[in-house]
């Protein structure tokens, strides 16, 4: 094999390389939501993506409605669940491809309202949510008036370190100027055996 046909190969190996390295960190960012919705996409409207909604977070899976049936395969075994005509309205469509939110505790749709959700209490989080916005403040105001003074104070030992830089810089000029320019009289000096 030439080097050209070589280079090539490995350039496409280099490129194949990327675009795999691209794929699973995307995959692996979302979830595992880009193999579930590229195989759903591509079964084109046969399969539904079901996002299955657990204590630890979501993950996706592939399902397939079938006799009034949704049937799909979670992490804790094969699954089917009865979608009847007040199920429809829990699919919906995201990413060109049909979705369907299914809550793993109960074995229940989760609807928008989020009736379905386990756990799920409006008023107990309403009350959670007041508690956050009333919460005490972490730092008080002698603690960050301390921290204000201090990185003031930062800003202005790093302007004076730059200003003294500058002005070192300046004085090496001219010292350096200085002995350009005495440097001939010197010389001078030595070669006719003077003293300086």
């Amino acid at each position: 094999m030439d080097g050209f046909v070589q280079s090539v190969l490995i350039q496409i190996g280099l490129y194949v390389a990327v675009v795999l390295f691209v794929f699973v960190a995307i995959n692996v960012m979302s979830s595992g939501w880009l193999l579930p919705w590229f195989r759903t996409k591509s079964s084109r409207g046969k399969n539904i993506l079901v996002k299955i909604r657990t204590i630890a977070g979501d993950y996706y899976a592939i399902g397939l409605i079938m006799d009034g049936f949704l049937v799909f395969k979670s992490r804790s075994g094969k699954k089917r669940l009865a979608i009847g005509n007040q199920h429809h309205g829990a699919i919906y469509s995201s990413m060109g491809v049909k979705v369907i939110d299914v809550d793993d505790e109960k074995n229940a749709f989760v609807l928008h309202d989020w009736s379905k959700v386990s756990g799920f209490d409006a008023e107990k989080f309403e009350d959670l949510y007041t508690r956050a916005l009333m919460k005490p403040s972490l730092m008080d105001k002698n603690t960050q008036i301390i921290l204000i003074i201090l990185v003031l104070l930062a800003l202005g030992v790093a302007f004076g370190f730059y200003i003294l830089h500058g002005k070192v810089v300046e004085v090496q000029g001219l010292v350096q100027g200085i002995y350009n320019l005495s440097a001939p009289v010197v010389q001078q000096a030595v070669i006719s055996g003077g003293g300086v």
